[in-house]
């Protein structure tokens, strides 16, 4: 015997936070706002609202967002950010596109699990310091 669990419907603060945070979902929304809709089951009373959102305002918007993640970065990992010059940037929007960190901690959070990424892809070897810094601080209440 099978059941099914029924996803509890989302409402738009949550869809429009997807939104924001998933280029994929994006590039759905862009091509089929209502299918969207229905696969992240929006409340029936936010689909309108969903549906009519600017695609190309959301993408100003998750832009901003990711500029303001980067100029984070830059300020807790001064001495990778220098390392890893011009490919700098390029790396850390190809990280924050898969990773997106919550709670108030997500900057360091954000910090800590990018210079991951870095060593896990033998990009660069983190700076000791930089890495015990982001960890403390992540794991700070």
């Amino acid at each position: 015997m099978t059941t099914s669990i029924k996803k509890s419907p989302i409402d738009f603060v949550t869809a429009m936070g997807r939104l924001l945070s998933d280029l994929k979902l994006r590039n759905q929304h862009r091509h089929s706002p209502e299918t969207l809709a229905k696969d992240l089951n929006v409340a029936d009373e936010h689909v309108a609202a969903f549906v009519s959102l600017d695609i190309d305002q959301i993408d100003q918007q998750a832009s901003a967002l990711l500029n303001k993640r980067w100029g984070e970065i830059t300020s807790l990992l001064p001495k990778t950010i220098t390392e890893l010059g011009t490919e700098g940037r390029e790396l850390f929007l190809f990280y924050a596109s898969r990773h997106w960190p919550q709670g108030h901690n997500r900057h360091a959070t954000d910090a800590y699990r990018f210079l991951n990424f870095l060593a896990r892809n033998k990009v660069v070897i983190p700076c000791g310091r930089e890495l015990k810094k982001t960890k403390i601080l992540a794991r700070a209440l």
